[in-house]
C-alpha cells in the first residue's frame, strides 16, 4: 500500500509529533461536506477511523494505515488539525487529521461493523464524546495563525455516562442502521 501523505512541513506537523502523541484519527471528508464514521463493537460506539501510533511512525503515516485496515481504502492527509490531550480517566494524547479519500471505498472489517457519512452538525447517538469536537474543529475553516488547535479534553464519570446515554438512545431506535446483534467467534457483531 503506498501512503498518500502531503509534506509534513504543509499540513503543520511538527517534527516531534510522533513522539508527543500516543493516537491518531482521520476526519475523512467528502466534496458534500460529510465526514466518515465508523461503529466498534467493543468498546461500543461511533469513532474515527485511526488508533495507537506505532513507535517511530509518524503520526500522519498512522491515519493512513489504520484508516487501510480497519475500512479499505487509502486517504490522502490534508493537514493537521489539532492535537488533543485526555484528562480524567485516560492521560494520552491524540493528533487529528483532515483527509479526502484517493483510492476504494469504504467498507466493514473485522474490527468495523457499520459505515456511515454523516453531516458534521448531526452526529449521531453513541459517538463517543471526544470526537464531537475534534471533528467540529477539523472541518472549520484554519485558524488566521494557520496552526493547528490543542485542546485537553475531559474524559470523566459525566463523558462515560453521556456515551452510555447515547448507546441507549441507538439501541432504543433499533440501532440505526447497523447489523442485526448476534454473538460469533469474532464478538457480538461477529
Amino acid at each position: 500500500m503506498r501512503a498518500h501523505l502531503t509534506p509534513a512541513a504543509s499540513c503543520g506537523v511538527p517534527p516531534d509529533l510522533g513522539r508527543r502523541v500516543a493516537g491518531a484519527h482521520a476526519v475523512i471528508r467528502r466534496a458534500d461536506g460529510r465526514v466518515l464514521l465508523q461503529f466498534r463493537a467493543a468498546p461500543p460506539g461511533w469513532e474515527l477511523p485511526g488508533g495507537h501510533v506505532a513507535p517511530g511512525e509518524a503520526p500522519s503515516a498512522t491515519v493512513v494505515r489504520e484508516t487501510a485496515e480497519e475500512v479499505g481504502c487509502t486517504i490522502r492527509v490534508e493537514r493537521l488539525t489539532g492535537t488533543y490531550t485526555f484528562r480524567g480517566l485516560r492521560h494520552s494524547r491524540d493528533a487529528v487529521f483532515l483527509a479526502r479519500l484517493a483510492a476504494g471505498r469504504p467498507r466493514r472489517s473485522r474490527e468495523v461493523v457499520a459505515l456511515r457519512w454523516v453531516d458534521p452538525d448531526r452526529l449521531p447517538a453513541g459517538l463517543f464524546p471526544w470526537f464531537a469536537l475534534r471533528i467540529r474543529d477539523a472541518v472549520a475553516p484554519p485558524s488566521a495563525a494557520g496552526r493547528p488547535v490543542h485542546r485537553v479534553q475531559p474524559v470523566g464519570a459525566t463523558e462515560v455516562l453521556r456515551h452510555g446515554l447515547g448507546l441507549g438512545r441507538l439501541a432504543a431506535s433499533g440501532l440505526a442502521g447497523l447489523p442485526p446483534f448476534r454473538s460469533g467467534p469474532r464478538g457480538p457483531w461477529g
